[in-house]
């Protein structure tokens, strides 16, 4: 923590100050925030052991936003979501397999747009 929020504090004012590709650095900062509000969550949850619960429900919800605005981070480097479902289809249909034990438990998936579509709260075309 000593070493991590000052090092992430210092990367979202950078990205802040040089603000000059506001579309993909706003992912960047958004991504960059967590390791601030987990060592602030982590602290206060560990001051307050009363309300810790409520406190790790806030840092659940800013990770799944944090997931999502990752997805939106690599759509947007990736020149559009038609251009990421092109890379993903051009995978080995091997990294669709799940690990040992989860075959029986879900089905393995192809990569490409059934994928993105999973992911993505954009409506189908």
């Amino acid at each position: 923590v000593l070493l991590g929020f000052p090092i992430s504090m210092c990367g979202i004012f950078m990205h802040l100050t040089n603000y000059y590709q506001p579309n993909v650095q706003c992912y960047v900062v958004r991504i960059l925030w967590m390791v601030p509000i987990y060592s602030i969550q982590s602290w206060l949850c560990l001051r307050y052991i009363n309300v810790a619960i409520y406190i790790e429900t806030l840092r659940d919800f800013y990770e799944s936003y944090v997931l999502y605005s990752f997805f939106q981070f690599l759509v947007e480097v990736l020149q559009g979501e038609e251009q990421l479902t092109l890379m993903l289809k051009d995978k080995s249909p091997t990294r669709g397999v799940h690990m040992w034990g989860l075959q029986w438990c879900v089905k393995p998936w192809l990569m490409g747009q059934p994928v993105s579509r999973r992911v993505s709260f954009t409506p189908d075309r």
